[in-house]
């Protein structure tokens, strides 16, 4: 079978890391990969049930690298390169180019508006180039690639929108709520500041504030662990968040838990999210790029402005005290998951591009054979 090369300079918890995943188990029929990423991560191992692996440095560009990739392109014949974040854009892109292979680039967020002014106009600079070495650049979501292209950096690249997708679970039915029983907030996250786990955690101060039961399970770990548990100690939450680190039975705890709450400043789009959804949770998510395309207010979820605790807490007790709205939003949210959001969709139409853009190298190369001889 052809060989594919897949980049990314990260193997830790992550969508990126997820969603390479997801395609080399549901591509393993038509395709063979090799992987490039950082090794002794969390994602190594499960990387090697199903690919070759090649290391990459976590998250930084060498020169030695690259030139290591160009002798594995060679080396094990790969016919197309696909690259998932920033990172391994910038390998992927300039391997493409060294190597006259055709590269499939996915975002997974596109994020530039935070930077200072000149790391901004380099990093746009950069991107606008590279989109010329670029055959497909991938969004994740429809706001993603609005923003993209906002940014100019797909005017030389042909553009796909192929939404996240993601395995889906046992059906969820209303349950009944025993007295005294708190409702269980969840959050799947890194512990970083683009990730917005603190406001997640204000949120939760604020309905206690309120007189509301709950409890605040927080999965995931990260930089930012230690000052989020002094947080939580000062919004009176010491004995009401439980931080569970980075778990394996994220489904099962999923299913245990009541309402999905996301505060991150921005995303591609969220695997969590969807996730929770094929959960058939309801969420309460930041009205951001990514969380905009999949939250629809009062059927799936509610959206609240960045940053605005207060509002968040008024969704979460609108679902809290409105059975019927929960109902509907737990029902809508499932649907959603399973129509838009698998994973065989999602793995159907990157193979259509692989496939597309091999055949067209096919027949550039017979052509230039034809027009030698």
């Amino acid at each position: 079978m052809q060989k594919i090369l897949l980049l990314s300079v990260r193997a830790d918890y992550g969508g990126g890391p997820e969603h390479m995943l997801s395609l080399m188990k549901g591509l393993a029929q038509y395709r063979t990969f090799v992987v490039a990423a950082p090794l002794g991560q969390t994602y190594t191992q499960r990387f090697a049930e199903h690919a070759t692996l090649h290391d990459l440095p976590f998250r930084r560009f060498s020169l030695g690298s690259l030139l290591a990739l160009v002798r594995l392109v060679k080396r094990e014949n790969i016919v197309l390169i696909h690259s998932h974040g920033k990172g391994a854009g910038i390998y992927g892109r300039l391997l493409g180019w060294m190597t006259r292979r055709p590269v499939v680039h996915t975002f997974h967020g596109f994020h530039y508006k935070h930077l200072p002014p000149l790391k901004r106009y380099a990093y746009l600079a950069i991107e606008r180039l590279l989109a010329r070495c670029t055959a497909v650049a991938l969004n994740v979501s429809a706001s993603e690639a609005a923003v993209c292209r906002q940014a100019g950096v797909l005017r030389k690249t042909k553009n796909i929108v192929v939404p996240n997708g993601v395995i889906l679970g046992p059906e969820r039915h209303p349950r009944p709520r025993a007295k005294g029983q708190p409702w269980i907030l969840i959050n799947v996250a890194r512990h970083e500041t683009e990730k917005g786990v603190d406001g997640v955690i204000r949120i939760a101060g604020a309905l206690t504030r309120r007189g509301l039961d709950i409890e605040l399970w927080l999965i995931g770990d990260g930089d930012q662990s230690v000052s989020l548990k002094e947080l939580a100690s000062r919004e009176g939450l010491a004995e009401r968040v439980r931080f569970m680190g980075f778990r394996d039975d994220v489904p099962e705890l999923l299913q245990r838990a009541d309402i999905f709450v996301s505060a991150s400043h921005g995303e591609g789009m969220p695997l969590t999210l969807l996730e929770a959804m094929a959960a058939g949770l309801p969420a309460v998510a930041s009205d951001v790029v990514g969380n905009q395309d999949i939250v629809e207010p009062e059927n799936t979820g509610f959206l609240f402005p960045l940053n605005d605790a207060e509002q968040g807490a008024n969704a979460v007790a609108r679902l809290m005290a409105e059975p019927l709205l929960y109902g509907r939003c737990m029902r809508t949210a499932q649907e959603r998951a399973r129509s838009l959001y698998s994973v065989n969709v999602m793995c159907t139409r990157i193979e259509g591009v692989y496939r597309e853009l091999i055949t067209n190298m096919k027949m550039e190369e017979k052509n230039a054979q034809c027009r030698s001889t």
